[in-house]
Order: structure tokens, then C-alpha cells, then sequence
């Protein structure tokens, strides 16, 4: 027994001499990949404080754009208004023009009937004179009156066509540079997704290292466990996914896949993992294209988008998918997740890879 014990005890030093140079190795890795962790969040970091820059700013020009449309609002009305007025002073001045006209026939009449009237006394026929002068020279003033005012409301009808047509154009304007931030943030927006894509990447590479090198320090047997304990089917879906892919990253990569499954499809357009899968008749055709004797894609053309989603997710979790998503995951108000979508796409495709039909 006490030989057996030293002997022990002798295999037991051996083995932890063999292993130490690995485990500072490791030690060392560890080190290097905290500091390239950190250069990656700060990176992130920068890009998610310009993506949120860029949200305020949009969130600004709407604003904006909304206090102009009112204020184009309130133009039009007064327009409205100027021109109700401006058709009532057109037909007072119509009234009066007839007026003058009817006093100028009454006039012409009392005239002659002066001339031809003899008898009437000078006297009188003086009064009606000059009561008929004072009345066409009411006339006369109150015409001009309704033509100065007809002018007022011609000259302040340009004056708001001219307001009214800047107003237009600061609004063109102001919806191109709207567009334009628009396309900025979706820019940011992308930059920043392809930033956290590159990060998982570069961590996932890191940690394939630190693997590669504590397998190489063990013993087979060893190697054997920590595949079975430590590799995920995430991990494998990716290296099976990248093989013979030396380009392009592994969300294009996955992608290409999906428009490739549903390619005989023609009514079925995959261009991300958000909208076009928000329906459900995407994941459908995918799960159709590769078992048609659980899904017919007639019967997937009748049903709605939250019946389809049901459908599909039911389907995919007898064919033992992994990760839990919900049918508000997909129809979402804004846009789904696209990361918890692409991690569902990528386990379905780990599930069929591993059968018969790929």
C-alpha cells in the first residue's frame, strides 16, 4: 500500500509540472483578451452614443416638422378667410357700382324733368340739384372706398402666397434633411450591429483559443469531456455554417442560407432577421422547403400572420429547437429583435443539419 501511495503521489507531481506552462499560457490570454474586450465595449460604447445622437436628432426634425404643419395650417385658413372677405368686398362693390349707376339714370330723369318742367320754381329745383350731388358724391366716395380696400386685400393675398411658398420650400427642405438623418441613423444603426457581430466573433475566436490550447495540455480522454461539457450547439451550427466560407460574416453567411432554403418561394422575400420574418410566412417556407410532410405551404397561404408564427414555432419545437421565442417576439411594433430571430434561424439550422434532410 505505501508503495502504490508514492507511486501516486509521483504520477501526481508529474502531471502538475506538464500542466503549468499551459495554464500561464492561459493566464496570459486571459490578460489579452480583457484588454481587447475592452477596446471592442469602448468602440461599441461610441457607437451606440452616435446611433442615440442621431435618434434625438430625428426626433427633433419631427418635431419641428410637426410645429410647421400647423403653422401651414393656420396660413391656409386665413387664406380662407382673406378670400371669403375679398368675395364680400367684390360684391359690395358690385352693389354700389349698380347703385351709382341707377342714381346716375335717376339723376338723368330728374334732369329732364327739370328742363321740361318750366313751372317749378328755381328755388326748388336748386335744392333737388344739389341734394342729387351730395348723393353721387356719396357714391363716388364710398367706390373708391371699396376699391381701396379691394387693393388692401389683393396686396395682403400676395403677401401670404409669398409666406405660403417659403413655407412650402423650408418644408421640402426640412423633409430631405429629415430623410437625410434618417439614413444617418440607419447607418449608425447598422455600423453598430455589424460592430457587436465583429465582437462576438473576435470572443468566440478567443475562446476557441483558450480551448485549443488547454486541449493540448491534457490527455485525450480529457479532450473527449471538455468537448462534451463546454462546446454548445451554437458553437457547432457556426463552424458547421462557416465551412468553406472564407469571406463575409456569419450573419450574411446564415442569411444567404435562408434565401436559398425559401428560393422556390417566389412570394417570400428574406432580406433580414426583423421584418421579414415578422409575418410568419418566411419561417414557414423555410420549415416547408426542408419537411414538406409536416407543413403544406397551401395551407400556409390561408392562415394569418399570428397563425402562421404559431404554427411554425409549434413545428420547429417538436423538431427539438432550443431557443424559447414567442409569437410577440416576431410581431413586435417597432422591429423584432433580430439577434433572439437569428439565434432561433441558426439552432433550426443546427436541428436540420443533423438530419437526414441536409
Amino acid at each position: 500500500l505505501l508503495i502504490k501511495l508514492f507511486s501516486f503521489k509521483d504520477v501526481t507531481r508529474t502531471c502538475y509540472k506538464k500542466a503549468r506552462p499551459a495554464i500561464v499560457v492561459g493566464d496570459e490570454l486571459s490578460r489579452s483578451k480583457f484588454t481587447r474586450d475592452n477596446d471592442l465595449k469602448k468602440s461599441l460604447s461610441h457607437m451606440e452614443e452616435k446611433f442615440t445622437s442621431a435618434t434625438e436628432e430625428l426626433q427633433a426634425a419631427e418635431e419641428e416638422l410637426a410645429e410647421l404643419r400647423n403653422a401651414l395650417n393656420e396660413a391656409k385658413r386665413a387664406i380662407e378667410v382673406l378670400r371669403m372677405e375679398n368675395a364680400e368686398q367684390a360684391e359690395k362693390i358690385e352693389f354700389l357700382t349698380v347703385k351709382n349707376q341707377e342714381n346716375d339714370l335717376v339723376l338723368k330723369k330728374h334732369n329732364k324733368e327739370v328742363s321740361s318742367s318750366v313751372h317749378i320754381p328755381n328755388e326748388n329745383l336748386q335744392i333737388v340739384i344739389d341734394k342729387l350731388k351730395e348723393e353721387k358724391m356719396a357714391l363716388n366716395l364710398a367706390l373708391e372706398n371699396s376699391k381701396a380696400e379691394e387693393s388692401r386685400v389683393a396686396f395682403e393675398n400676395g403677401r401670404l402666397k409669398v409666406i405660403i411658398e417659403e413655407e412650402r420650400k423650408e418644408w421640402e427642405q426640412m423633409q430631405k434633411d429629415l430623410l437625410v438623418a434618417v439614413k444617418v441613423a440607419n447607418d449608425f444603426k447598422m455600423e453598430a450591429q455589424k460592430e457587436m457581430l465583429k465582437l462576438s466573433d473576435r470572443i468566440v475566436e478567443l475562446q476557441r483559443r483558450r480551448q485549443s490550447i488547454a486541449f493540448t495540455a491534457s490527455q485525450g480522454s480529457s479532450v473527449a469531456l471538455y468537448e462534451k461539457n463546454f462546446r454548445s450547439w451554437e458553437d457547432k451550427a457556426w463552424q458547421r455554417l462557416m465551412l468553406g466560407c472564407e469571406r463575409g460574416s456569419r450573419r450574411n453567411t446564415l442569411l444567404r442560407w435562408c434565401q436559398e432554403a425559401v428560393a422556390k418561394f417566389p412570394h417570400v422575400e428574406v432580406t433580414n432577421f426583423s421584418s421579414s420574418w415578422a409575418d410568419g410566412k418566411a419561417l414557414c417556407c423555410l420549415l416547408a422547403s426542408f419537411y414538406p410532410d409536416k407543413l403544406s405551404i397551401n395551407e400556409v397561404s390561408t392562415l394569418e400572420a399570428e397563425e402562421c408564427l404559431k404554427l411554425a414555432l409549434s413545428i420547429g419545437a417538436n423538431l427539438g429547437v432550443e431557443v424559447k421565442v414567442e409569437v410577440a417576439d416576431f410581431t413586435k411594433e417597432d422591429r423584432p429583435d433580430w439577434s433572439l430571430i437569428m439565434k432561433y434561424i441558426l439552432n433550426l439550422y443546427y436541428v436540420i443539419s443533423n438530419g437526414s434532410h441536409y
